[in-house]
């Protein structure tokens, strides 16, 4: 079965990767109206993403990883050293 995300690469491209291009990559892969809001924190996850992975090239990303049989999606997910990272941002929220 195909991996299914907007955004795949590994993580040294990532962390080469423009983040306006990223941001373009998900954008496009976006088939629902696209808010201020969603490309606001969209921005912010890469910026988070790139200072964590700072210094760290082997792995692969994910950015709006689809999730077999649930219907949603995963804000990010990293494969490293064989560990399958899954990250969900709440970037500006007061509470979850």
């Amino acid at each position: 079965m195909a991996i299914r995300a907007y955004y795949t690469e590994p993580i040294s491209v990532f962390l080469d990767d423009d983040p306006e291009r990223i941001l373009g990559v998900l954008a496009a892969e976006h088939h629902y109206n696209l808010e201020e809001q969603q490309t606001s924190a969209w921005r912010r996850e890469i910026a988070i993403l790139k200072t964590a992975l700072h210094g760290r090239r082997e792995g692969r990303i994910f950015l709006e990883l689809y999730i077999p049989r649930m219907g949603k999606r995963a804000d990010a997910a990293l494969i490293a050293d064989n560990i399958v990272f899954v990250i969900e941002f709440k970037v500006g929220a007061n509470q979850y």
